[in-house]
């Protein structure tokens, strides 16, 4: 067995044991199951390429420390996992074929900066996260492959300088983020044409070096007094 979804179940109870003794398991979805807690077993599936543990608002206790055996990992969601305290393990940093995370909307209570070393990112979504709700670690600035960075719902003022290393990106979103200003160096990301700003304190014009770069633009919810560059 090599793909294995068992999400949206009633699984408080746990997992069976023998689950972990699938060692060639490549995929495993676990999304809203109602487990209580991330079982120590999954660590020992370091075969898998995916994996989903997110919206399990009951999920108590802590990410495993070990969870950076899982070097092959492609995929991680712990979206809207609440419940989930402690932080992130330093052990994540091992997980040098990461693309994809997903920690939205969780309560974790420090460990975000051990992301930065996770340089193959592709994918990061980091909105609502109380720990970081005013900067973002200093080792976000590592991350130059990112394509899709989306982060939020705090106090980032004027405007986060660790983004503007992440030249790659396609996709920026930073809603109910407090920003007051929207760099012009972002018109220098040749490949960004998604932008959603909404609901900050931007003031000011929208800046004429960013004109014709996007196919989407948020803004709605500022204090912008000039979008005459978007025309």
């Amino acid at each position: 067995l090599d793909t294995l979804w068992i999400g949206s179940n009633s699984l408080s109870d746990g997992l069976p044991a023998e689950l972990f003794d699938l060692t060639n398991l490549q995929v495993l979805e676990m999304a809203n199951t109602q487990l209580s807690v991330i079982p120590e077993g999954v660590t020992t599936l370091t075969n898998l390429r995916a994996l989903w543990l997110n919206n399990n608002q009951n999920m108590a206790g802590v990410i495993p420390a070990n969870i950076g055996d899982l070097t092959n990992l492609e995929y991680l969601n712990l979206n809207a996992s609440g419940a989930l305290t402690g932080e992130i393990p330093s052990s994540i940093a091992n997980m040098s074929n990461l693309e994809y995370l997903y920690v939205n909307n969780t309560n974790f209570t420090g460990g975000y900066q051990h992301i930065g070393a996770l340089t193959n990112l592709r994918v990061l979504y980091v909105i609502n996260a109380p720990a970081i709700a005013t900067d973002l670690p200093d080792s976000y600035s590592n991350l130059v492959n990112l394509e899709n960075f989306v982060f939020g719902v705090g106090n980032y003022a004027p405007f986060p300088p660790e983004v503007l290393s992440m030249t790659n990106l396609k996709v920026l979103q930073a809603p109910e983020a407090g920003l007051t200003e929207i760099p012009v160096e972002l018109g220098t990301f040749d490949s960004l044409y998604y932008i959603n700003f909404r609901n900050n304190s931007i003031t000011g014009a929208f800046p004429v070096e960013l004109n014709q770069q996007f196919q989407f633009v948020y803004i709605q919810e500022n204090e912008i007094d000039d979008i005459s560059a978007l025309e």
